[in-house]
């Protein structure tokens, strides 16, 4: 039989520090993954592949060995603050979403991002150390963050040169929640030097820099601002950008919560703005609060929480905006790439019959343009000459 599990699954002790947290939720999915696997052939079910443990622990189909591993997991989400859903693009079941809010009572616009699946993906596709996920992690929250704050249509990139080890990073995010991003060095590691993995410092490897924000409306020229880093850490960067930019005062966090073994558990942050009417003492107040008690949210953050930490009423405003990892790189984009080279060097690539081949630098796609679509494209540009 599987061992049992342990004293912290089921009673005892709890500790709150982050590497406790971590070792916990470690132990219960062991337990939980050993116990499907040695009851694999008792248990006849009839569930699909989208149904879930919660579901299955109900079903009358089921054994009671089954329904035991069930609870396990059940436990694990529980304990973690999370909440299963059945859709795929979930992750642990949070699903990423942006949700916009309101403190009435001193005139405060909220927001809030969740970028759990999004972070997750990008440290796979990149293969992310872990202080390069926590640093990719913060910009995509932050982006998350500014575009749909300022509730504008279209496309918000940003993007950080920088000439600490990570060189460089970006990440933008569509108006319908498309998010995508990457890092130029992804394999650079440091051990973090504060306490809390979540809040580790990425400014040494960032080191100085520029912060660029690129605004792309639908159907007009875009708009670019460019400013020094102040921190280094992203989202205080970020922070005073929308701060100096906009002309109003900015609270903005954003943190990964990633494992010694570069799992993310969490991702996420929220933006407070000063409304025409809101005090500038009590906005400096609550942006203190959030960065002191941001951490006790990992895994629940929405607006209840959010206002039990800050000890105010926030009320959430419109429906939650799904976010999503996706790339917008095609076939036809990387023909367009090709166009760029001009008549020569597509000239000198159709004599020599070589295929161009092109990788995605947001999701590693793989493209190989043929000769003959060379030849194409080198004929449609003499005819357009």
């Amino acid at each position: 039989p599987p061992p049992p599990p342990p004293p912290s699954v089921y009673g005892g002790p709890i500790e709150n520090s982050a590497a406790d947290r971590h070792r916990r939720q470690r132990d219960i999915v062991d337990l939980a993954r050993e116990e499907r696997v040695h009851q694999s052939q008792q248990v006849q079910t009839q569930l699909t592949r989208r149904q879930w443990p919660g579901q299955a622990r109900r079903s009358a189909k089921l054994r009671a060995p089954f329904g035991r591993c069930a609870r396990v997991v059940h436990l694990y989400f529980c304990c973690t603050g999370l909440q299963r859903s059945p859709k795929r693009s979930s992750v642990y079941g949070i699903m990423d979403s942006f949700t916009a809010g309101v403190i009435r009572h001193h005139q405060v616009a909220v927001g809030i991002a969740v970028t759990t699946a999004a972070c997750r993906q990008a440290q796979r596709i990149h293969g992310t150390s872990e202080l390069a996920t926590v640093a990719v992690g913060r910009l995509l929250t932050a982006a998350s963050l500014a575009a749909f704050s300022a509730n504008r249509k279209g496309r918000l990139s940003l993007q950080i040169v920088a000439r600490g080890p990570l060189r460089g990073l970006f990440s933008d995010v569509t108006d319908d929640g498309a998010i995508r991003t990457m890092v130029k060095t992804p394999r650079v590691v440091r051990a973090p030097n504060l306490d809390g993995l979540a809040q580790s410092s990425v400014a040494r490897a960032i080191g100085e820099g520029t912060l660029t924000v690129i605004w792309q409306p639908p159907g007009k020229p875009f708009s670019q601002s460019t400013t020094a880093l102040v921190s280094g850490e992203v989202d205080r960067d970020v922070e005073h950008f929308l701060t100096a930019s906009d002309q109003v005062e900015t609270h903005l966090i954003a943190a990964v919560d990633a494992t010694s073994e570069n799992a993310v558990a969490f991702a996420g942050g929220v933006v407070l703005q000063a409304l025409p009417d809101t005090s500038e003492g009590v906005l400096r107040q609550l942006g203190a609060r959030l960065r002191e008690g941001f951490e006790s949210m990992y895994g629940r953050l929405e607006p209840g929480t959010l206002g039990a930490m800050l000890d105010e009423e926030v009320e959430a405003v419109g429906s939650p905006i799904s976010l999503r990892w996706a790339c917008r790189c095609s076939y036809e984009r990387v023909l367009g790439g090709l166009r760029l080279l001009g008549p020569d060097d597509l000239a000198d690539m159709i004599r020599k019959e070589e295929t161009a081949q092109v990788d995605c630098e947001f999701c590693g796609r793989h493209y190989e343009v043929p000769p003959r679509d060379v030849r194409v494209l080198y004929e449609e540009m003499l005819n357009s000459d």
